[in-house]
């Protein structure tokens, strides 16, 4: 094995006589060094190398897997979901490495094997595998109201999430998740599984989910499932039935058609809804002359173009077609704020009237009223993990921080998911106030990060949401240089400023950062995919579902599979979001309460000594001008050299006049032998002006890019 400080060649000799060469990613070999010297929980999307990881582990180990067991010699155990993953890993162990591998399960009567049974199979076999039996679920799961017909149930209660908004194309509307009450599951999962796969299977059957997704709440991480109420805030059991029973229900006669209702044509290829119209002045008759383009000489009326449309169906002639006009396909995405033009929008079959026999009608899947609530339920069901997700920030931050207690989500305005300096309406943001270390007292304060700003500053510009973190990470970071420099200036009093700045590179680095977010466990708060919920492109895992792993490996949808639970991005973006955050703090609260943020993410902002004092601020002169005389001789040395002229022209009188001196010496000046020269203060206020530049950009617009403030 050959190692190196970004990739590791492991050449491993498999069973078969062909050698194979295989190279670890970087984050593969740290995580197999690391499991060499501690126990240690792998936690990584489906194909991004863990049974790789464990295989350059065992050859690591293969000196002590190799020794028999009554000798001491270790063995390594799998346990995995499913007895089709045991085959699968089995096979793969065997192909990379020359170990007898073992499989067990169920049906091989392992339960009632003794102890000399195990013992012989752990000596022939260096490496075992095992399914895994999961766990059921409780019976006691927790009924949730999103609004007087649509809720939802799941097996633990939630934390309380704060209202937000949904973006219709003329209308905003808010949505407030409301706990209802504790339920018996084993007595509704049958009608909730029903209505579950229902919708994302048959209603929103554009999401990819037969080739790709499954259902199967017992393993999916997002155990969620939907449901409608009653007035009375029960589950709609029976209403849920009768839309489950719309399923590919045909239209038996014109009796049935009314305006409330939405068909689709049976043979077409997808689902395109119509709507009936009964203006009576439209009726056309199945008989009636065909006056559209000609397909064929034998087609004469609108029956016979349908039965050559589709040769195995009869069309009555003595009766109506049913007058019918397109519906435009039904919008999914309420996510954010978008603005149509309605008209432009508009297609000949959304306009024209257009005629169908009724044997070609059925149901469509939802009717007008249940459509426009139904069809909300992805997006407000993505708000709700991001929510909630937020919301355990927002805790984690204020159990830490202790500088001010976590309001109550009712306390905090309305989410909108929009830019939140933008909308800042604050006089006092950002105010000029001394920033010294004597104000650092433990005074609880009502100030916080919001929800929206929180979300702001875990969300890259690549989710195509109204807002992203740039901005706010811009800010953080001329603060981080800022709080850094001062502390530095504080603790190293004889450093020079070349020293500092290299010191004060380490701390600011994207590599120092990005271990923060690790040791914080900030990572996984990240927001970076865009969610596609339709087609090709789609990514959003719905409730209930899991990756068909059976189905990956049949027709090797491995592109497909990745954008469902991988995110891709650099590691500078989770340094980019702790600046973020840094800057969310800046805007929300004040400088005493960022400072002690910044203190518990791990950076050295605070200058203490090792009795857990404040350090004094370093003196400007020289060493070997501490007498008490000295004053004196800076204020005789200011008046000859005539620095009063300055103090008039820069409009500001200096108490330390010593300051002022230093500021004008040159490292080759020998005039001035009181003071040492500007290197360290040209250092401090070279952060300070950063910091000065930026917070008046901040302070004195609400249209801000990126671009306005780095230029």
């Amino acid at each position: 094995m050959t190692t190196s400080n970004k990739n590791i060649k492991v050449t491993i000799t498999p069973s078969s006589d062909t050698d194979v060469v295989i190279s670890a990613r970087s984050y593969q070999t740290e995580l197999m060094e690391q499991a060499k010297l501690e126990n240690l929980i792998v936690c990584l999307p489906t194909g991004s190398g863990k049974t790789y990881i464990a295989v350059m582990l065992i050859k690591e180990m293969s000196y002590s897997i190799r020794e028999s067991v009554k000798k001491g010699g270790k063995r390594t155990v799998f346990l995995v979901k499913t007895v089709q993953l045991v085959d699968q890993q089995s096979d793969y162990i065997r192909t990379h490495t020359n170990f007898s591998v073992g499989k067990y399960c169920g049906e091989l009567g392992v339960d009632l094997w003794d102890k000399e049974k195990w013992e012989d199979e752990f000596e022939k076999n260096q490496i075992t595998k095992f399914p895994l039996k999961t766990n059921q679920l409780s019976t006691n799961w927790h009924l949730y109201q999103i609004n007087n017909e649509l809720g939802f149930v799941v097996p633990y209660e939630l934390m309380k999430l704060p209202r937000f908004n949904l973006y219709e194309h003329d209308k905003i509307t808010i949505i407030e998740v409301l706990y209802l009450k504790s339920i018996n599951y084993e007595q509704y999962q049958n009608q909730l599984k029903d209505f579950c796969q229902y919708l994302f299977e048959y209603v929103f059957d554009d999401m990819n989910i037969n080739k790709i997704l499954k259902f199967d709440i017992e393993n999916s991480t997002f155990k969620l499932l939907p449901c409608l109420l009653t007035k009375t805030g029960d589950i709609d059991c029976n209403r849920m039935k009768i839309i489950c029973n719309r399923k590919n229900k045909i239209i038996q006669n014109n009796s049935e058609l009314n305006d409330t209702e939405l068909y689709y044509p049976s043979h077409l290829p997808d689902k395109r809804l119509y709507m009936h119209i009964s203006d009576k002045s439209l009726l056309k008759q199945a008989s009636a002359p065909w006056d559209q383009k000609i397909l064929s000489e034998n087609i004469k009326t609108y029956a016979d173009y349908f039965e050559y449309k589709v040769p195995n169906v009869h069309i009555r002639r003595d009766i109506n077609l049913v007058t019918m006009r397109g519906v435009k396909k039904t919008r999914i995405n309420y996510l954010k704020e978008t603005f149509i033009n309605i008209d432009k929008e508009i297609t000949d079959s959304e306009s024209q009237p257009v005629y169908y026999p009724i044997e070609f009608l059925c149901y469509a899947p939802l009717n007008k009223v249940d459509l426009e609530i139904i069809y909300k339920l992805p997006s407000i069901l993505v708000r709700i993990s991001q929510l909630y997700r937020i919301e355990r920030l927002r805790k984690l931050f204020a159990d830490n921080i202790k500088y001010y207690s976590l309001l109550d989500s009712d306390q905090m305005p309305t989410v909108t998911f929009n830019d939140c300096l933008r909308t800042n309406t604050n006089p006092s943001l950002l105010p000029l106030i001394p920033l010294i270390y004597n104000n650092l007292s433990l005074n609880l304060s009502k100030l916080q990060p919001s929800p929206d700003i929180l979300f702001q500053a875990i969300t890259r510009r690549s989710t195509d949401e109204k807002t992203d973190m740039e901005n706010l990470e811009i800010l953080g970071d001329c603060f981080l240089k800022l709080t850094v420099s001062m502390a530095l200036y504080h603790r190293h009093p004889l450093a020079s400023a070349g020293a500092l700045t290299v010191e004060k590179a380490k701390q600011i680095s994207n590599e120092n950062l990005y271990r923060i977010a690790v040791q914080k466990q900030l990572k996984c708060y990240l927001n970076v995919m865009k969610i596609n919920f339709r087609g090709k492109d789609a990514n959003w895992l719905p409730p209930g579902y899991i990756i068909n792993e059976i189905e990956q490996m049949k027709n090797n949808y491995e592109f497909n599979i990745k954008r469902y639970n991988n995110q891709y991005v650099k590691r500078k973006a989770f340094a980019d979001m702790i600046e973020a955050f840094i800057g969310a703090f800046l805007i929300s609260t004040n400088y005493i309460i960022t400072i002690e943020f910044m203190k518990w993410l791990g950076l050295d902002v605070i200058p203490l000594n090792d009795n857990n004092n404040i350090m004094e601020i370093p003196s400007i002169l020289c060493p070997c001008n501490k007498n008490n005389e000295i004053n004196q001789i800076v204020e005789k040395f200011y008046i000859e050299q005539e620095f009063f002229d300055i103090e008039n022209v820069i409009k500001y009188k200096f108490n330390n006049k010593a300051y002022l001196i230093a500021a004008f010496t040159h490292p080759s000046s020998f005039t001035n032998r009181l003071t040492n020269c500007y290197e360290r203060l040209e250092f401090l206020g070279d952060a300070v002006l950063d910091f000065l530049v930026t917070r008046h950009i901040f302070a004195n617009n609400t249209n801000i890019t990126p671009a306005l403030i780095q230029y």
